[in-house]
């Protein structure tokens, strides 16, 4: 119940008390102020109802006081810039305007913090010790805390150089039950001249990255005051959203490419560097100490701040901490003094893997992480690691090519999912951590924020012999349950458990002696897992992220995962947790959660840059080093769970000034970057091509390197990469060549991000391609050419080409000469598994680089199969000219083709012959006068073995194909060296045509000789209804054919 509300503003205000600093040059040792003073004012507050007739105080901006069992107030951590490169000396902190509240107050007492790995008896016992704390806590008078405020040490965010205060604006008397309230905490500051942290402070001077310094102005309460001590930012050097720099090993740089060039589309600055050149060019005691030296020189110059590390420790090194080690803190504190070495023996085991230490990289090792020079770093009480964190740091733990690669296009392809039902579901397997704390609270907070009603959730919970949840659930809290639910068909983005666990899984009906400790989700359970919906994973259970075996978190993230944050050693958590301010691994998991799924933050900056430290300011982690250490993250520190980034690259084509096109063939190379038109002849047939082609990235973020292909009918024929290409750059590449084009019509497109390396705003516009035509190949008469196969029909890429694809040829057809009145070109393909068409143009069709051989085509001969085809013109009715013939490769084959174009002999009723079929000759074609009545034709093989056939073609035919035959004019009946006859009946007396063809693929390379028995039938008494050529004479035609 609401009981008392006060509001009251949090300001800043800086009082120089010696002197006004105007200009201060870092590198000079005089100048500064020697003192400054700083008053904080407290925020708004409520008094609420903790239940069990205690009050719980909350304060906007502020976390709370958890020392266990003591009484659980407002209080945070703030961050006080001071001038670069200077040391304090002292910090005077003084609360202001005393207020006592009215009335009297029982403080809810904050709540009892254990391992999660505490068995039974341990939990009593430290039960027995909390419930002593809280007897003499609240059987006490004494102003608690102590201290309204107390500095906590000196430290650094990047360039700036901080003075951090914990302020504390209550303090209860628990036994009286009174309250007292300081609204304003006033901070004095002397200081004096530091060479050494004057040194780093002028190598970092320079730093300015608009998202780090929005993360200071959130934290550095005097941020705008500080401004003046640095020189004015040049925005222009560095990425504006950041560096984002992946470190890894020579077996592992090229398997990083999907997260370097997805980040880089982000707008990200994006390094690869390995651990082998680091190694040999920087200084350090060991190769931790030399990524960290690594990431600290190039912090300013690449303005560094996202770090991914990629590979196994053995590889790529945690860096193992000390926090409880011999002279640092004890987390088991039983007589008052927390770092009394003898109370609790420390043992080696107690060294907790973090990669932390590269996140924090204020100052070099021996002046932080290990500043007493014993190596064994992190030690709360004697090392001086700074918080905050100046970059967000992830990894992903594999050494296996392969699988790195995977997981590096998981990442990318679930951040570029715009499928929002998914991202938008959250599963919540949640055991009892004890008896008195079922994390079932926990997710039901979480639940309960604003932004979460939206989503769609499944929640499991404990309800068996040895815990019952009182909270509704959608499934008992089982592994086939959990296991069930997570393969179905409802997808989830973000999956957070809690529960006890293990480095290779997380359990339930856990925490007491008699409880079994059952498994609801196992690390072999990954394989089962569908990696095409790979959720985010906060696990809230002990030694999930345990990084010298293959732990569930590294399972996870090899298949079931694209973000997993886990405990790499035992983890605490508060008893009786119920409220995001109780501290603990619970609150971080709630605050992460948070941050994730508003979708207003990376995984990165949710977890180091808010939730890590916020336990940090808010919740004691000052005191936690174990906490804060052994949480870590495995995944892309700058992985979202959002819809698809809107700004992004895009690769697309443009037309330059002076260009006709984004692809220009031409047949010179004369072309230049502003002057490029196509040529209004292409020549075919010939190596005489020269090809340009230009695109331009019209996004909003540079566009990493990627590598474009240049296609002719779908045939790859030039390439061209580049490294990077800012937004609003064209690229052009020009005169290649020269290059071979058979004549016809042909398209050209490119694919400009061939292996799909970029991912962009517009996945649909990364091709174009256009049409053009290159002048024909001239037949010969009768003359056969073999050609390789003609190109792919509809091998058209992204080009809008609603014409085939074709080898193109021309021939003359001519009147002059009084033997040739008929023409006829034909085409045979190599083999069986090829199927060639052959269409006939008219007169004129051609007419340049753009027109001919596309629509309007005069006839299509398209038998099927390897069938030879043709096309016929009759030059008696035709007129004379210049015809183009075009062929098609029907079905994607493979095999050469010839192709002849053979005009007209004579021929006359009787025998005519032999004629000579060579094996490159595809059809021969005659003429002959027929009168009306009936005629026989027989086709007479006098050697070789070849399958012919032979059609005849009516005299006023103008055009036609193959498949246009006379009525009964067509013979193709007994195969290989076989004759062939046919009667045809004359309706009209004309020059009629007859054209002998090879039938198909078989007969390609064949030859053979045949006479041609042509003549009129008469009426014989007998035989009976003769094959009138069989018994034909050279007789003339009115003479009735004898009959043999």
């Amino acid at each position: 119940m609401k009981m008392r509300k006060m509001v009251s503003s949090l300001r800043i205000f800086c009082l120089l008390i010696i002197g006004l600093i105007l200009a201060i040059g870092l590198g000079s040792k005089i100048g500064y102020a020697e003192t400054y003073q700083y008053t904080i004012e407290a925020g708004s507050y409520e008094i609420v109802d903790a239940g069990d007739g205690y009050q719980e105080i909350k304060m906007e901006g502020f976390g709370q006081l958890l020392e266990p069992g003591k009484p659980k107030l407002p209080s945070k951590i703030f961050h006080i810039a001071i001038p670069p490169g200077i040391k304090v000396d002292s910090v005077e902190v003084v609360g202001a305007g005393l207020t006592e509240l009215p009335g009297t107050y029982n403080i809810v007492p904050a709540p009892m913090v254990s391992p999660l790995s505490a068995t039974a008896e341990e939990i009593e016992k430290a039960r027995v010790e909390y419930n002593e704390i809280v007897r003499r806590a609240y059987s006490s008078d004494q102003p608690y805390p102590a201290e309204t405020g107390r500095f906590i040490t000196q430290g650094a965010y990047r360039k700036y150089n901080l003075a951090q205060v914990r302020y504390s604006p209550f303090y209860y008397r628990a036994k009286s039950g009174r309250l007292y309230f300081y609204p304003a905490l006033q901070v004095t500051i002397t200081y004096s001249y530091s060479a050494a942290i004057s040194t780093e402070a002028e190598k970092m001077a320079s730093d300015y990255v608009p998202e780090a310094e929005e993360k200071a102005k959130k934290f550095i309460i005097n941020y705008e005051d500080a401004q003046k001590w640095y020189p004015a930012p040049d925005k222009g050097s560095i990425s504006t959203t950041g560096g984002f720099v992946i470190v890894t090993t020579n077996a592992l740089k090229d398997s990083v490419w999907p997260i370097k060039n997805w980040e880089t589309c982000k707008g990200r600055a994006v390094y690869v560097e390995t651990v082998e050149n680091i190694n040999a060019n920087y200084s350090g005691v060991d190769l931790a100490e030399k990524i960290r030296n690594f990431l600290r020189a190039k912090l300013t110059p690449w303005g560094i701040l996202k770090v991914l590390l990629v590979g196994n420790i053995t590889d790529v090194p945690m860096r193992y901490t000390y926090p409880v080690g011999p002279d640092g803190y004890d987390d088991d504190d039983r007589d008052g003094d927390p770092f009394d070495p003898d109370e609790i023996p420390w043992e080696l085991e107690d060294r907790v893997p973090t990669d932390y230490y590269y996140a924090e990289l204020s100052l070099p090792d021996n002046q932080s992480w290990n500043s007493n020079g014993d190596a064994m770093y992190g030690q709360q009480r004697v090392d001086n690691v700074q918080f905050p964190n100046e970059v967000d740091v992830g990894r992903i733990p594999w050494s296996d090519p392969d699988i790195v690669e995977d997981i590096c296009m998981k990442m990318v392809e679930f951040e570029y999912s715009n499928d929002m039902t998914f991202k938008s579901s959250i599963l919540m397997p949640a055991a009892f951590f004890w008896s008195d704390t079922d994390n079932a609270e926990l997710m039901e907070e979480i639940l309960d924020i604003p932004h979460m009603s939206g989503w769609n959730y499944y929640r499991l919970y404990e309800d068996n012999s040895y815990y019952d949840s009182t909270y509704p659930s959608e499934a008992i809290l089982t592994h086939t349950n959990v296991l069930n639910e997570w393969t179905s068909s409802n997808h989830y983005g973000f999956v957070n458990w809690a529960g006890h666990g293990s480095s290779t899984s997380a359990a339930y009906a856990c925490g007491c002696d008699w409880c079994p400790c059952w498994d609801f989700i196992r690390a072999s359970d990954c394989t089962s897992l569908n990696d095409d919906y790979p959720a985010i994973i906060f696990a809230d259970s002990c030694s999930n992220s345990y990084p010298e075996v293959q732990s569930i978190g590294r399972r996870m993230l090899k298949q079931g995962a694209v973000a997993f944050v886990g405990a790499t050693r035992v983890a605490m958590g508060a008893h009786d947790w119920n409220d995001p301010d109780d501290g603990s691994s619970q609150s971080l998991d709630y605050w992460f959660t948070y941050r994730v799924t508003n979708r207003l933050n990376s995984v990165g900056w949710a977890f180091h840059t808010f939730a890590l430290q916020k336990m940090y300011t808010d919740y004691n982690w000052d005191t936690s080093w174990w906490e804060m250490f052994e949480w870590n993250l495995y995944s892309n520190p700058d992985l979202w769970l959002r819809d698809r980034p809107t700004a992004l690259p895009n690769l697309t084509d443009t037309t330059p000034s002076g260009w006709s096109y984004p692809i220009v063939p031409r047949s010179a190379n004369n072309s230049t970057d502003t002057w490029c038109p196509l040529s209004s002849t292409l020549p075919g047939n010939s190596n005489s091509t020269y090809y340009n082609w230009t695109w331009t990235n019209n996004g909003s973020y540079r566009a990493p390197g990627h590598l474009t292909r240049l296609y002719l009918d779908g045939v790859y024929v030039w390439w061209s990469t580049i490294s990077w290409m800012d937004t609003g750059y064209e690229v052009k590449f020009i005169n290649n060549g020269p290059n071979y084009v058979r004549g016809g019509r042909h398209t050209l497109y490119y694919s400009i991000d061939y292996n799909d390396e970029v991912w962009e705003t517009n996945e649909t516009d990364n091709c174009w391609g256009h049409q053009f035509v290159w002048s024909p190949y001239a037949l010969p008469d009768d003359s056969p050419r073999t050609r390789s196969a003609p190109p792919v029909k509809n091998a058209w890429g992204c080009a809008p080409a609603p014409w085939y694809n074709n080898d193109g040829f021309s021939f003359v057809v001519q009147q002059e000469h009084p033997n040739k009145w008929w023409s006829a070109v034909g085409i045979l393909p190599a083999n069986s598994a090829s199927d060639y068409d052959l269409r006939l143009w008219d007169i004129g069709d051609y007419t340049g680089s753009e027109g001919g051989f596309g629509s309007g085509y005069l006839e299509w001969s398209s038998y099927g199969g390897d069938v030879s085809d043709f096309v016929i013109v009759n030059d008696n009715t035709a007129p004379a000219g210049t015809y183009y013939a075009g062929v098609i490769n029907y079905n994607e084959g493979t095999a050469d083709f010839r192709i002849e174009e053979d005009t007209s002999v004579k021929i006359f009723e009787g025998t005519n012959g032999p004629y000579s079929k060579s094996s490159h000759n595809v059809l021969d074609i005659y003429e002959c006068y027929l009168f009306e009545g009936e005629y026989g034709f027989k086709l007479v093989q006098i050697s070789g073995n070849c399958d012919l056939g032979m059609s005849l073609y009516d005299d006023e035919t103008v055009h036609c194909k193959k498949s246009e035959y006379m009525p009964g004019g067509y013979a193709n009946n007994t195969g290989d060296g076989g004759d062939e006859f046919f009667k045809v009946d004359i309706p009209d007396a004309g020059f009629h045509g007859l054209v002998v063809w090879k039938v198909d693929s078989s007969d390609y390379n064949k030859s053979c000789t045949y006479k041609i028995k042509m003549g009129k039938c008469a009426n014989p008494t007998t035989p009976s209804n003769p094959n009138p050529a069989d018994g034909a004479t050279d007789v003339s035609i009115y003479t009735n054919l004898d009959w043999a």
